[in-house]
């Protein structure tokens, strides 16, 4: 089993823990009973976007290099 997380667009993130093989699947916000796609992260020291060079810190993103 692994622990996958949702977005909801009124109550914010939730978790579900649910097998691999159903991690594509979306999840019912406990909230509201409304079916979220699955928020997917980059695990990457360093990320690059259309809006300049974002580096990991602390937990979060900030930009390097602002275009």
């Amino acid at each position: 089993m692994a622990v996958y997380t949702y977005d909801c667009g009124e109550h914010g993130r939730f978790e579900i823990s649910r097998p691999m093989a159903e991690s594509d699947e979306q999840g019912e916000c406990p909230a509201c009973h409304k079916l979220w796609d699955r928020v997917k992260f980059v695990d990457v020291s360093i990320a690059h976007d259309y809006k300049g060079l974002w580096m990991k810190n602390h937990g979060g993103y900030s930009v390097v290099d602002k275009k």
